[in-house]
């Protein structure tokens, strides 16, 4: 199941860093702001509106929102530049009666595919990400299969979502309701510098307060992701994973997936194993990311243009993420990243929120040894071994870890 993107967390420091790059190349944050600019949609441009629905608390929450497809964003003043929206907004944020946010996923719909046209499934299922409150946004809970809204921890209720053509006056007038969206989603429409929310020097008065420190370094987005589990039952199968196994016979185990090893080939077999799943690893998953269409439902819809099976999804944490980061880290020997199967969060949700940067005053300032720091993973407190040791150094977990010779941890999320 080539699946995923919420609320964009570029998941470890190097992938972080690699993002603040590219978004400075991407939207010139590195450039003088823009003196003016046109948008400007033309011939090549097209129009569709996602319409949907949810119900929290007695409350019924409607999303109407027009995305537009190949925008050109023109820049005059210092300089003359232009670039091409391939679609936006990839989402929109709304406040709820009882201070939470419902942020939902904008689907690409940019091909013609409409609701009436039945190229969008009847069961369309654009995902959604739930905050609890509308003051503190560095937490956020995706919603994206049916059994999120059916959980008992479930603050949700999806009542279905439609997908039909707009026009360019359509754009238009939402386009005067942006500033309304809880989460910023003009930056999507500009060109030109993209402005930090808060200052270094802001950061750094108080560094270790939740809101200062999403504010920093989310950007004012954040990411989420998890892992998906894949289980083999056939014989031939883990006869493969278990020829691999250590001896040792550690529950939860990997080996470091070196080019042409086994390990490697093992782990690029999955995709043949898992004949009925797809893998979501190779997808971001985050709201800003504009190449996603949906989510798959049970009954193998949900998704524009593709049939996905129904993945089996659990939470990742690190302890250098902003909802958990505190002054603790200052001396730690090791940053914790943790996969809740049973515990905390538990199956059929992942969390969203942004984490430390090597760029980020605080490690410049106060935690130097941040990037030479390594990792341990757990899984509900139990440690994955990974070549025999209980930790790996650098900031990027295993792609794929075993569940003894039975299943298989894909990540995704990375972007």
């Amino acid at each position: 199941m080539e699946v995923v993107s919420l609320l964009l967390r570029p998941y470890h420091a190097w992938h972080r860093d690699a993002f603040l790059a590219a978004l400075s190349l991407v939207f010139g944050a590195l450039a003088p702001a823009a003196a003016a600019q046109e948008i400007l949609p033309d011939s090549e441009s097209s129009f569709f509106r996602l319409k949907s629905s949810y119900r929290h608390a007695g409350e019924i929450v409607s999303f109407d929102i027009v995305a537009v497809c190949n925008l050109r964003v023109t820049t005059y003043g210092d300089s003359s530049s232009s670039h091409d929206l391939m679609m936006a907004p990839p989402f929109f944020a709304t406040r709820t009666k009882d201070g939470g946010v419902i942020a939902q996923k904008v689907p690409n719909a940019c091909g013609g595919e409409t609701t009436a046209n039945g190229r969008v499934p009847k069961d369309l299922l654009p995902g959604a990400i739930w905050f609890d409150d509308a003051s503190d946004l560095s937490l956020g809970i995706a919603y994206i299969l049916e059994e999120s809204f059916a959980s008992p921890k479930s603050k949700l209720e999806f009542l279905g979502a439609t997908i039909s053509a707009a026009t360019k006056d359509d754009w238009e007038e939402f386009y005067k309701t942006i500033p309304q969206s809880v989460i910023p989603i003009d930056r999507y429409y500009k060109f030109g510098k993209v402005d930090r929310n808060l200052s270094e020097a802001e950061l750094m008065e108080n560094p270790w307060d939740r809101k200062a420190l999403t504010m920093y370094h989310g950007y004012g987005v954040l990411g989420c992701g998890g892992y998906q589990r894949f289980r083999f039952t056939k014989d031939e199968e883990r006869a493969q994973i278990r020829a691999l196994w250590p001896s040792s016979r550690p529950r939860y185990w990997a080996l470091s997936p070196s080019e042409g090893s086994k390990f490697a080939e093992l782990t690029a077999a999955i995709r043949d194993f898992a004949t009925d799943t797809i893998t979501i690893r190779r997808s971001a998953f985050s709201v800003d990311h504009i190449g996603l269409w949906g989510f798959p439902t049970r009954a193998g819809g949900g998704v524009i243009g593709q049939s996905r099976k129904y993945p089996e999804i659990f939470a990742d944490r690190e302890s250098d993420g902003i909802p958990w980061l505190d002054k603790s880290i200052i001396g730690s020997d090791h940053i914790t990243v943790g996969v809740d199967v049973q515990q905390n969060l538990g199956p059929n949700f992942v969390y969203c929120y942004s984490g430390l940067t090597g760029l980020s005053p605080i490690v410049q300032n106060l935690i130097p040894e941040f990037k030479r720091l390594p990792r341990r993973l757990r899984v509900d407190g139990v440690p994955v071994e990974i070549d025999g040791k209980d930790q790996f150094p650098g900031f990027i977990p295993p792609a794929v870890f075993f569940d003894r010779d039975e299943f298989a941890f894909v990540r995704f999320g990375f972007y």
